[in-house]
Order: structure tokens, then sequence, then C-alpha cells
């Protein structure tokens, strides 16, 4: 078995159709936010008030309470100082 620094864990959205996965590997975290539902849903986080970099081109933003579009995904991507 072939072990890795980093971390990869799910983050709870209290919405049973979202699901939000983090990896995070020393000072930088990637986090994906997908909805599986064919209706706009929102996914219940709060990340804090760091802003992530959205990786889809929407500039930054605060990973709180993130609504989706049906069927959507976001993915997003922070760094800061250790």
């Amino acid at each position: 078995m072939v072990r890795f620094p980093e971390r990869l864990l799910t983050y709870d959205t209290y919405n049973s159709h979202v699901l939000c996965i983090c990896r995070q590997l020393k000072n930088e975290m990637v986090v994906g936010v997908f909805n599986f539902s064919d209706e706009p849903q929102t996914a219940w986080i709060d990340m804090g008030e760091m802003p992530f970099q959205d990786l889809l081109g929407k500039g930054e933003c605060v990973l709180r309470n993130i609504i989706l579009p049906g069927n959507g995904y976001g993915w997003y991507y922070k760094t800061w100082e250790e």
C-alpha cells in the first residue's frame, strides 16, 4: 500500500443531494462540490472567511452556503501561510 501525506475527506453539506470533498496537502486545499439532483440545491457548508479561488473562472469567493444548479458542480482552491 502506498501512503500519501495529503488528506482526502468529505465535508458535511446537510443535504443528501450534495457531496463535498476536500483534499489538503500542507498549506493548500482543493474543494469539489457536486449536486446529484436535477433541481438546484444548497450545500450548507461554512469554510470560514478566507476566500477560495473558483477554478471554473468565477473569481474569488467564500465557501458558505453554496447554491448549485441542477447537476451542477464547483471546484475551489486556497493556499495560506503556515
